[in-house]
């Protein structure tokens, strides 16, 4: 983990609103990003991510998945859309 990813996860332990957390996954995910990797940068459990946030996103269409015809894919990798 690179020091600015290092101090931004230690920053982002405070409570922070879900609109500020999906910009933090999306400067994140330039590159495929696994949800335990989007979880330790954010401060968040990945089961909290899996079940609320990552949904609002892919419906929005502000993410993709790696294999989007098996969401529950064991190797399950995200992207921001471009």
């Amino acid at each position: 983990m690179a020091s600015s990813e290092s101090n931004m996860a230690s920053s982002v332990k405070h409570r922070i609103s879900r609109k500020e957390m999906q910009t933090i996954i999306l400067q994140n995910s330039k590159e495929w990003i696994t949800i335990d990797e989007l979880a330790a940068l954010i401060g968040r459990n990945p089961k909290y991510l899996r079940n609320f946030i990552i949904p609002v996103m892919l419906a929005s269409g502000k993410i993709k998945m790696m294999y989007p015809d098996n969401p529950n894919h064991p190797k399950q990798w995200y992207k921001a859309k471009k």
